[in-house]
C-alpha cells in the first residue's frame, strides 16, 4: 500500500507540473492511466485498519486526489471507534487541527 500512495502522489503532481507528462509521446496518458490504477487499488484496499495511514500519506498530495481522500474519511466516519484506538490516530488528529480541517 505505501509504494502505490508514493506513486500516487507522483503520478499526481506530475500531472499538474506544466509540462510535466504531456507532448506527442502520449506521456500524459500513461501517468492518468498510472493515476487512476493506484487510485483505484488504493481504494478497493482502504479498511478501518489502514484509513488514518492513507489519509497521512496522502496529505502532501491531497488536493490532487480529493475522491480518494473523501473515500478514506468515509472509512474513518464509518468505523470511527475503531480508528480513535489506533495509534496514528493522535498524529492524524494534530495535523488536522493545525491545518484547520
Amino acid at each position: 500500500l505505501d509504494v502505490r500512495l508514493e506513486l500516487l502522489c507522483l503520478a499526481a503532481k506530475v500531472m499538474i507540473v506544466p509540462g510535466g507528462g504531456g507532448g506527442e509521446g502520449g506521456g500524459s496518458d500513461a501517468v492518468s492511466r498510472v493515476l487512476e490504477r493506484c487510485e483505484r487499488a488504493v481504494r478497493d484496499s482502504l479498511c478501518a485498519d489502514n484509513c488514518l495511514a492513507v489519509l497521512l500519506q496522502l496529505k502532501p498530495c491531497a488536493a490532487d486526489v480529493p475522491e480518494l481522500v473523501d473515500a478514506a474519511h468515509a472509512v474513518v466516519a464509518e468505523n470511527v471507534a475503531a480508528v480513535l484506538k489506533q495509534p496514528e490516530w493522535l498524529q492524524f488528529a494534530r495535523l488536522n487541527s493545525d491545518s484547520g480541517h
